[in-house]
C-alpha cells in the first residue's frame, strides 16, 4: 500500500484536470485514466511530479478495460498533456510506466487541443505558391485522417504535371525536391502484423504479380466493408497461401482494432498517438478502422515534418511547397537533400516502424 502524502494540493490537481478535460478533446476512457492518474499522484510524488504504475495498476484505479489503457495514454501524449515512458505491455509483467502530467502553466502556453494538422493548414492557408505560370492560394481542409487536401486551385491534382508546375518557384540554386515514403499505408500495416516488407510485396511475391498489379486492388481488399479479406480478395483470383495467410493475419488486426465485445466503436488510434474519430452520425466498420490507422499515422509523420521544415525556412533558405498524401514537396538546394530527409524519418523514431523514402527532384 503507497503511504498518501500529508499534504496534496487537491484544488490544483482539479484545476489542472478541469482545464485539460475542456481544452483537449479527450475520450471517456481518457478522462477516466486522467482522473487516476491524479489519485496516484496524490499517493506518491505529488502534483506533477510523475507516477510510476504498470498498466493493471491503471487499469484497476480508472476501471476500465486492460485494452484501453495503452491507447489511451498514447492518445494523452499525443494531446502533450502527459509525458509517458512506457514499461512492459504484457499484462503478466509488472514492469512499470511513468507517467508526468504536465503543469497548468506549460499547458496556457500551449496551443491548445490543437493537432500538427490543424497547426499546419492555418500555416499553409496563408502561404501562396507559384504554381505553373501563376501564384496562387490555395485553400487547405483537413480530412478525417488528418491529411491537408487543397482546391481552388488544387495543387495536389495531376501526378505528372503537379512537381514540373511547383518546380517553377524554385530560386537561384534550388530544385523542387519530392519526399514520399514507400509503400506508406502497406507498410505500417505489415509492420503491424511483423513483416519485413510491404504488404504489396507480400502478395505479389505470393501470387507472381507485379507490384503494380498489387497496388490497384490492395487498398480495396485490405479496407473493404466485408467482415473478411479473404473472402474479398478470393473474388479477384488472390488465393496463394503466402496471401491468405497475410489476409488473415489483416482480419485479425482489424478485429483487434474493434472493441472486445465486438459493439460498433467510433474512434482509432494511430501509433503516433492521435485519435481518429468517425464523422458524426457514421459508424466505422472494420475496413475503416484500419484505413484510418494506417492513413492517421502517416499523416502524423508528414505534419509533424511539414512543421519542421516550415520552422527552418528562414534559416536554411528552404520552403515547404506543399503536403500531397504521402509526400513532402520542398524548393531547397541538391545539397539540403539529406537533411530534409532526416527530418522526415527522425518523426518515425518514436514508434516501432521502419520506413523508407523515395527521393526524386526536378529543375525549374
Amino acid at each position: 500500500m503507497l503511504k498518501k502524502q500529508k499534504w496534496y494540493d487537491l484544488a490544483a490537481a482539479n484545476a489542472l484536470r478541469n482545464y485539460a478535460e475542456s481544452n483537449f478533446k479527450l475520450l471517456a476512457s481518457d478522462k477516466k485514466i486522467y482522473k487516476a492518474l491524479q489519485s496516484l499522484e496524490s499517493q506518491q510524488d505529488g502534483l506533477c511530479k510523475g507516477v510510476v504504475a504498470t498498466h493493471r495498476t491503471l487499469e484497476r484505479a480508472a476501471k476500465v478495460r486492460r485494452d484501453t489503457v495503452r491507447a489511451s495514454l498514447k492518445r494523452m501524449e499525443g494531446h502533450g498533456i502527459i509525458e509517458y515512458t512506457p514499461g512492459s505491455q504484457n499484462y503478466a509483467d509488472h514492469q512499470a510506466s511513468r507517467i508526468y502530467r504536465v503543469s497548468l502553466d506549460e499547458l496556457k502556453t500551449k496551443k491548445l487541443g490543437e493537432q500538427p494538422a490543424h497547426r499546419l493548414e492555418a500555416i499553409m492557408n496563408r502561404r501562396p505558391i507559384v504554381y505553373g505560370n501563376k501564384t496562387v492560394q490555395p485553400t487547405y481542409t483537413i480530412a478525417i485522417t488528418n491529411r491537408l487536401y487543397a482546391s481552388d486551385p488544387n495543387v495536389q491534382s495531376n501526378k505528372e504535371q503537379r512537381p514540373i508546375r511547383i518546380a517553377k518557384g524554385c530560386g537561384e540554386g534550388q530544385i523542387l525536391i519530392e519526399l514520399d515514403f514507400k509503400a506508406a499505408e502497406p507498410s505500417v500495416i505489415a509492420q503491424r502484423l511483423g513483416y519485413g516488407m510491404d504488404g504489396y510485396s507480400i502478395i505479389a511475391q505470393a501470387e507472381g504479380w507485379t507490384v503494380d498489379q498489387v497496388k490497384k486492388v490492395f487498398n480495396p481488399i485490405v479496407y473493404t466493408r466485408s467482415r473478411s479479406t479473404i473472402t474479398t480478395a478470393e473474388k479477384i483470383g488472390i488465393t496463394a497461401p503466402g496471401s491468405i495467410e497475410f489476409l488473415s493475419k489483416v482480419d485479425n488486426l482489424r478485429e483487434q482494432l474493434r472493441r472486445p465485445d465486438g459493439k460498433p466503436i467510433r474512434h482509432t488510434t494511430t501509433e503516433t498517438g492521435t485519435t481518429i474519430e468517425a464523422e458524426a452520425g457514421k459508424k466505422m466498420h472494420n475496413g475503416n478502422l484500419l484505413s484510418y490507422y494506417a492513413q492517421g499515422t502517416i499523416a502524423d509523420f508528414i505534419n509533424h515534418a511539414a512543421l519542421e521544415i516550415i520552422a527552418l525556412e528562414k534559416k536554411r533558405g528552404w520552403k515547404l511547397a506543399i503536403t500531397c498524401h504521402d509526400a513532402v514537396y520542398i524548393l531547397a538546394r541538391p545539397e539540403q537533400i539529406e537533411e530534409l530527409r532526416s527530418i522526415i524519418l527522425k518523426q518515425v523514431e518514436p514508434t516501432s516502424l521502419t520506413m523508407e523514402l523515395k527521393v526524386r527532384s526536378w529543375n525549374k
